[in-house]
């Protein structure tokens, strides 16, 4: 995980210097903060888990003001995998994540091609918890789907290819306890474990 963290600034970092050496577009589409649509892959690690996975997702952004957007944004990420002990047994859980999040951006334009920004909201986070066939022999735990709330702050930087298209990176940090959400003896089992979470997201803005 240290190889991936350490990649976590560095895509920041990329966007930003590329962003103040690249010439800007004609009608940058930074500076009047417009709307758009765009695609996004990520990675995903949640503070407990023993690995995360790479996430998918698209998202739909209004600018309000020249400084300031607000983003919805659903995603899927698969086989976030888990390490736990019960009674000194060893076990292991799978979870499946679909995330249904809303954020506000405000938003830091240059004179250039290139606009940071920072980020702040919430979202929905729906879990499907797979258990290890040996958990649910030995302590008869059950798969569950559930749903709960969390919050999320970040940091990115947006540059912009064309008068339509851009590109950027983001860091977030996610607050979530899904364990409230399930069953007595399954909280029980994985009540060690910790959900809150941070990623890396970079993709495409289609603006309109």
């Amino acid at each position: 995980m240290k190889e991936r963290e350490v990649r976590i600034p560095a895509v920041i970092a990329v966007v930003l210097l590329v962003g103040t050496v690249a010439p800007a577009p004609a009608a940058s589409p930074l500076l009047e903060n417009q709307g758009h649509v765009g695609a996004q892959v990520g990675y995903l690690k949640a503070a407990g888990a023993d690995e995360g996975d790479y996430l998918v997702g698209g998202h739909l952004e209004l600018g309000l003001l020249k400084i300031f957007g607000v983003r919805g944004s659903v995603g899927y990420q698969s086989d976030e995998e888990y390490r736990f002990e019960v009674e000194d047994t060893d076990l292991a859980l799978d979870v499946k994540t679909i995330p249904l999040t809303l954020s506000a951006r405000v938003y830091a334009p240059l004179p250039l091609n290139l606009s940071p920004y920072a980020l702040g909201g919430g979202g929905w986070y729906r879990r499907e918890f797979m258990f290890s066939e040996d958990a649910k022999t030995l302590f008869d735990l059950e798969d569950r789907t559930e749903t709960s709330f969390g919050w999320h702050v970040g940091v990115g930087a947006v540059m912009a290819l064309a008068p339509r298209i851009g590109v950027f990176a983001e860091y977030q940090a996610i607050f979530n306890d899904p364990q409230g959400e399930l069953d007595e003896q399954t909280r029980e089992a994985i009540e060690n474990l910790e959900f809150d979470s941070s990623n890396i997201v970079a993709g495409v803005n289609l603006y309109f």
